[in-house]
């Protein structure tokens, strides 16, 4: 017996945890594959870009994106196969993020420029927040130098939302329903995302730690929805921009 058998001893890290996923049940196997079969296509379909010059600026960041979008949605698969789905929703919402992004970027390239703008921001806000703690945090002095360098550059004007990225990439309802719900149930510390857990409090007051599978089949059907809006927009938005035509016979 492994070491690591026991789930009261290693949780999720367990071999018994593996040995009991979702989609090793029958209830579950037609729902796993579906979603399994549609990463596959989306990985598949990767192969279209290999050999085409990527040196396209908001189109190859949109397909960067594209990737994370693919990774945490797989992320979200095997944490909901694993019965973590608060957790899984987390993941599952970052797909749904990089998903919008890489839309918008495939459609409005130019976008790029405010992406790296806010990313620019971003950075010279935390390094003028760390810099006054710098010594009670044991900064080095290398660090110091990259965070004044950072703070002492232009303010960054640039800014670009999910919401509009979402909105360039004309995915805002799914913004407005999907991303907003997963934000409260996964995401955040909020109060709805303790409710896999506050469930399985027993009368006496016991918690019960455990695999969770009552949100496994509603997170595959998210992530499923995310890859196919993702493939399909990588077909008809990104492909025709970085893949020549074929030449004329």
């Amino acid at each position: 017996m492994s070491e690591q058998s026991r789930f009261r001893d290693f949780g999720f890290l367990s071999d018994a945890a593996y040995a009991n996923r979702a989609s090793l049940k029958t209830d579950y196997s037609d729902s796993a594959q579906t979603v399994f079969e549609r990463v596959r296509t989306c990985l598949n379909d990767l192969d279209q870009v290999k050999g085409a010059c990527l040196d396209v600026g908001g189109v190859q960041n949109g397909l960067l994106l594209w990737i994370r979008s693919i990774e945490a949605s797989q992320g979200a698969i095997h944490l909901a196969d694993l019965g973590m789905p608060g957790t899984a929703n987390s993941s599952l919402r970052t797909a749904f993020e990089c998903l919008f992004y890489a839309c918008a970027l495939w459609r409005k390239p130019a976008l790029n420029t405010r992406l790296f703008q806010d990313y620019v921001g971003e950075l010279q806000k935390m390094a003028s927040k760390v810099l006054p703690i710098s010594a009670e945090h044991n900064l080095d002095p290398e660090t110091v130098d990259r965070m004044n360098a950072i703070v002492a550059e232009p303010k960054s004007k640039g800014e670009l939302s999910a919401h509009d990225a979402a909105e360039a990439a004309d995915l805002l309802g799914l913004y407005q329903t999907a991303y907003r719900g997963l934000s409260s149930h996964g995401a955040h510390a909020t109060w709805g995302s303790t409710g896999t857990f506050r469930n399985r409090v027993s009368p006496q007051g016991n918690l019960v730690v455990g695999p969770d599978f009552a949100q496994t089949e509603l997170i595959w059907r998210g992530a499923h929805k995310c890859l196919r809006i993702g493939s399909e927009r990588f077909k008809s938005d990104c492909l025709p921009q970085i893949v020549p035509p074929p030449t004329p016979k």
